[in-house]
């Protein structure tokens, strides 16, 4: 399903699409190709993928599983979020406690853990068991 714009739905979420990221917040009808891109460089996280949601009409936070966030610049998100997906092809980031990964500073990207773990911890073991420790 592909469109070229977002339209306003009343009510809770249709539960019979449950399979597609939601698309939320102030102004995000107004920016729908830009989140169309970011959905689909995000793809690798499906179904992971809960949505996207519209910042202060200027920027996007995509939403994870567990609550997991990757808050993305109002410049450049695309190359933002292409970083983050490097970085969590070879260290396995959103297997890990952490809560959000923030690159609104794309000079000094920050990563905030959260105050208890959010994944099993045998699930992440097993997650890094082929990968090498930095």
């Amino acid at each position: 399903l592909c469109v070229e714009q977002f339209k306003r739905l009343a009510g809770s979420p249709d539960q019979r699409r449950a399979d597609l990221p939601l698309v939320a917040g102030d102004g995000a009808d107004k920016a729908a190709p830009e989140a169309l891109l970011i959905l689909a460089t995000a793809a690798s996280f499906n179904p992971r993928l809960r949505g996207l949601v519209r910042m202060g009409e200027r920027r996007w936070d995509i939403v994870l599983d567990n609550n997991q966030r990757i808050l993305l610049p109002e410049d450049n998100p695309v190359q933002a979020l292409e970083w983050v997906l490097a970085h969590n092809q070879t260290r396995d980031l959103f297997a890990r406690n952490i809560l959000l990964v923030d690159m609104r500073n794309q000079h000094r990207p920050t990563v905030r853990l959260a105050p208890a773990p959010l994944v099993d911890p045998e699930n992440v073991i097993e997650a890094s068991a082929g990968a090498s420790t930095p």
